[in-house]
């Protein structure tokens, strides 16, 4: 009974993961109008140019160079690649920190170990540059690592030539007018007093209301 629900879960995971990939393998070969392409010509070998996509007529592709319409056969490409995502420059960073403190460290150990050379348990130039290489090689692809992985580059991906698929890009949604220009909100300027004091003016306000009214009877009563 274990062994069949092992065997269900990885026949999921694998119709899941190939279901994944042949998705993502038909949207890398969807070129949109007016995205950037990289285009690595047969002749010159290995000439590489970035320009906008324009569309495909027949077998021909047409781009935007330097602000002028080029048309080239598929048959003249070799690669055709364009941007999908981004990527990290992780493993970019962590080439070159280790190239520049392996390098680096080896040449300082070097320097330091050649005037002290003839005496005991001293290193050799070679042994002092390799020991260089390795310590500041692992520490400078650390430092290179972390450093790299702030950034990130374009991520450029291979179409297939012969199943490639043109679509327009999706328009972000419009703004309503009210979105455009929304209702001016007109603060309320009037200060609310507390509970105590409404109820104090009220009392007042009544108490000279019958000051009043008792000030009238009696003029009243009063006159002649």
């Amino acid at each position: 009974m274990k062994m069949s629900n092992f065997f269900r879960l990885l026949l999921t995971f694998i119709l899941l993961f190939t279901t994944r990939t042949a998705l993502a393998q038909k949207m890398q070969n969807v070129i949109y109008y007016n995205e950037p392409v990289r285009i690595t010509l047969n002749a010159p070998p290995n000439s590489k140019m970035q320009c906008l996509f324009k569309g495909l007529q027949n077998d021909t592709l047409i781009v935007e160079l330097y602000q002028k319409q080029r048309l080239f056969s598929l048959r003249e490409i070799k690669e055709l690649q364009v941007i999908r995502g981004q990527k990290s420059n992780k493993g970019k960073g962590a080439l070159y920190g280790s190239l520049l403190g392996g390098v680096g460290l080896g040449f300082v150990l070097v320097a330091a170990v050649s005037d002290d050379q003839g005496e005991w348990l001293t290193p050799t130039p070679g042994q002092a540059f390799v020991a260089g290489l390795i310590e500041g090689g692992l520490v400078g692809a650390l430092v290179g690592a972390i450093v790299g992985s702030g950034s990130t580059s374009p991520r450029w991906v291979t179409v297939d030539l012969k199943q490639i698929q043109i679509a327009s890009k999706p328009e972000p949604p419009r703004q309503t007018e009210t979105e455009k220009h929304p209702k001016a909100v007109i603060p309320d300027t009037k200060q609310k007093l507390p509970e105590k004091t409404q109820v104090s003016l009220r009392k007042l306000s009544i108490l000279v209301s019958a000051g009043i009214c008792t000030g009238g009877r009696q003029k009243t009563l009063n006159r002649p």
